[in-house]
């Protein structure tokens, strides 16, 4: 739910970033990126100071779901890039004609 949620919230703020300035969205998603991850170290910092076999179990469930929704994220924001640039390319070839 959490990793869910925080990559709602970075896409919303890549979109809002993309309409108001898109020459920075690809540093926009590094920045939030960056945030989310040192967050998420904050909240694991207690299940790397355990030592006990279950924590193990957790400490991975808790990296493959943070790989997966930021490759989720990834995706996303290669689309919003990709998009504009096609975009961009039917308008220069337009104007060439």
């Amino acid at each position: 739910m959490f990793f869910g949620s925080a990559s709602f919230v970075v896409i919303l703020i890549l979109q809002k970033i993309k309409k108001k300035n898109f020459d920075v969205t690809g540093m926009a998603f590094l920045v939030t990126t960056s945030v989310k991850m040192v967050f998420c170290y904050v909240l694991l910092r207690p299940l790397l100071a355990s030592v006990s076999a279950q924590m193990g179990i957790e400490k991975t469930n808790f990296f493959v779901l943070f790989v997966v929704f930021l490759a989720i994220e990834t995706g996303v924001t290669m689309q919003m890039l990709n998009e504009n640039h096609k975009n961009t390319e039917k308008n220069g070839k337009s104007n060439e004609k």
